[in-house]
């Protein structure tokens, strides 16, 4: 069986409206919930930096560090960070 012209069309037509549908999804997906959730990444990194500055040069930081190491190596995790 061909199909017609006139059903090709309509089959494009109604692939082009769910491309549409599924284009705006993705716009309210990136609105409500992507962006919102970079910016709440973005907040938690900044407190993270905040935090690094209070301690940097500090022997907190020292401590710290060694902590750090010493937990990671317990864990078998590889770290690139070396205590001073």
């Amino acid at each position: 069986m061909r199909i017609t012209a006139n059903q090709k069309h309509e089959i494009a037509s109604a692939t082009l409206v769910k491309l549409d549908a599924l284009a705006t999804r993705r716009q309210v997906w990136q609105r409500d919930f992507y962006d919102k959730s970079n910016k709440g990444l973005y907040a938690l990194l900044s407190e993270c930096l905040g935090m690094y500055y209070e301690i940097k040069g500090s022997p907190a930081e020292v401590r710290t560090g060694h902590m750090v190491y010493t937990i990671s190596r317990a864990h078998g995790l590889q770290s690139a960070f070396i205590p001073c």
